[in-house]
């Protein structure tokens, strides 16, 4: 039998997660996604990174939280496909690691093509516990 989580207990776990992202940074990369968020990363290249906000995501509702407001347009600082998204603690620890899309995704930009020097708009993020 697969345990079974309250949604009252899924909340608490998401706000716990989502409380270390304040203040911290959003970074995407292009490059082959790491198989988890502890995996250190290797070729993969930053295309850009976006301050979050403090606090970083509203408070969970049905086991998922939505992002607050943040820088959500920079500058790309390369030019690739994004693959996945870091979520760093304003001390620099990695707490989280996602996809990237246009739809579908943890993290929805405008476009997958990052070009240096061009805005990159985040347009949604949401930190979810199943």
């Amino acid at each position: 039998m697969t345990i079974s989580v309250a949604i009252a207990t899924r909340n608490a776990e998401v706000n716990a997660a989502t409380a270390l992202a304040n203040a911290g940074t959003l970074v995407c990369y292009s490059g082959s996604v790491p198989a988890t968020a502890d995996t250190a990363l290797g070729a993969q290249v930053v295309l850009s990174t976006h301050t979050l906000a403090n606090p970083a995501f509203a408070a969970a509702s049905g086991g998922s939280a939505s992002a607050n407001a943040f820088t959500q347009t920079v500058n790309a600082v390369a030019t690739g496909t994004g693959s996945f998204f870091r979520i760093f603690a304003s001390g620099g620890a990695c707490i989280a690691q996602g996809s990237i899309g246009t739809s579908g995704a943890d993290l929805i930009v405008q476009s997958t093509s990052f070009v240096s020097g061009a805005p990159v708009t985040i347009t949604a993020i949401s930190y979810a516990r199943p």
